[in-house]
């Protein structure tokens, strides 16, 4: 399932790579639902709820202009 989210995300900072150019970092911390995207629960468990809906996600990301 694909689903679009927004994500708020901040720059860590851009720093000069010898033989790769410039080089920006990212960093991002944000919660979704599971169920929102159709999580329900394990095979096992009959689709009921064992554990939190809720996942944190923590993301650093960096890269490089094309």
């Amino acid at each position: 399932m694909t689903k679009r989210i927004t994500v708020p995300v901040q720059t860590i900072g851009v720093r000069a790579m010898p033989g790769t150019g410039d080089f920006a970092g990212f960093e991002t911390t944000f919660n979704i639902d599971r169920r929102y995207f159709g999580v329900l629960g394990s095979r096992g468990s009959g689709n009921t709820l064992a554990i939190d809906p809720i996942v944190v996600l923590h993301l650093i990301i960096g890269g490089v202009p094309e």
